[in-house]
């Protein structure tokens, strides 16, 4: 008896798999990955054609990606900005009296904000290889 339930079981799941794999429009496959794969290996059946040779990028380890240096790979930058509060001169009128600005420091505030070199990432592409991860001599 436990045969058969198991057997219906293992029958229903092919069903309902069958089921939800023709529900998946072609569209819904991300074709960036079979495009990549073949212009890499296009570019490296021409290369090999022309007598070059691919070998892996020293500089990203073949990843075609590298550390940032703006942000040092953090994804954001220190940066100073003029403090709105005392308008940049450090000094505010307070009870007829001139003080020090509780806010900043020398009419500076220093905030963190996203790298616009690498949009908050961390990373960009490699400039050795152009993001390949490999170079061709």
């Amino acid at each position: 008896m436990k045969i058969k339930i198991y057997i219906l079981l293992l029958i229903l799941f092919v069903i309902l798999s069958l089921i939800y794999l023709n529900s998946i429009s072609v569209d819904q496959v991300d074709p960036v990955i079979n495009i990549n794969d073949n212009v890499m290996h296009s570019k490296t059946q021409n290369n090999a054609l022309n007598g070059k040779v691919e070998t892996k990028c020293s500089e990203c380890n073949g990843t075609g990606m590298v550390k940032c240096t703006a942000c040092e790979g953090y994804g954001e930058i220190t940066e100073s900005v003029t403090c709105e509060k005392c308008g940049g001169t450090g000094k505010i009128y307070k009870d007829g009296n001139i003080t020090n600005c509780t806010e900043c420091k020398d009419g500076k505030i220093t905030k963190k904000v996203i790298c616009s070199v690498c949009n908050g990432n961390g990373w960009v592409k490699c400039p050795t290889c152009n993001g390949e991860g490999v170079i061709y001599q």
